[in-house]
């Protein structure tokens, strides 16, 4: 979780999605379940974290930069501005852009 900068609810979206699939699972004493994943793995999400970040960096303004261009933008204005379109981010990359202001 923390080498993908990933919160719990993000991470849980990165595995459930089949994305990062855990390689050993067990259980301790408390019932709760451990999960190993391959270092290999986890590294070529890192790495196609950083390919979409990039790329849509240099595609989209993200709300940080929205902000900074258009001071004076409203709620209620960009309700009304239909050029300014949300784009969905897969869950590997949605708190990447919120953690880094981007």
């Amino acid at each position: 979780m923390n080498l993908l900068s990933l919160s719990r609810t993000y991470f849980d979206e990165v595995v459930n999605s089949g994305l990062l699939s855990p390689s050993f699972e067990s259980e301790n004493n408390e019932n709760n379940t451990i999960c190993l994943f391959k270092k290999k793995d986890v590294f070529a999400l890192i790495d196609l974290q950083k390919k979409e970040y990039s790329k849509l960096s240099n595609l989209y303004y993200s709300k940080a930069d929205i902000e900074e261009k258009y001071p004076d933008l409203s709620i209620d204005s960009v309700k009304k501005a239909k050029k300014i379109k949300k784009i969905p981010l897969p869950p590997y990359l949605t708190p990447f852009f919120s953690v880094f202001g981007k």
